[in-house]
């Protein structure tokens, strides 16, 4: 197999790690919905725990806080973005066939 793009790796990394967090979401919720004698397995056992969590909301401040530049600060980030090759004007992708869920994940579906 061809040794794959830094480009199209990310692709097919990023693919992989949204099926693994649906499946994820998946077994959490059928866990939450398990009694409790239902949620150990042979190497884990789940526990479910119910956490209260206190949120800021700014956007109740009065406008006047809300938009004073004194309250704000600027933070720099960098995105990496991955976009499909269009397959008219582009390269064919050098796999034959994507981890399950890359096509999914670059649009190719």
């Amino acid at each position: 197999m061809p040794s794959l793009t830094p480009a199209d790796e990310l692709a097919s990394v990023r693919a992989e790690l949204a099926r693994l967090k649906a499946r994820e979401r998946a077994l959490c919720d059928a866990l939450v919905a398990a009694p409790a004698c239902a949620r150990s397995g042979r190497w884990a056992r789940a526990e479910i725990s119910t956490r209260s969590i206190r949120l800021f909301d700014h956007r109740l401040l009065p406008v006047e806080i809300r938009d004073d530049p004194l309250f704000w600060r600027e933070r720099q980030s960098v995105e990496v973005v991955c976009h499909p090759i269009d397959v008219a004007t582009g390269p064919l992708p050098l796999i034959a066939r994507p981890v399950h869920g890359a096509a999914r994940a670059l649009n190719l579906q």
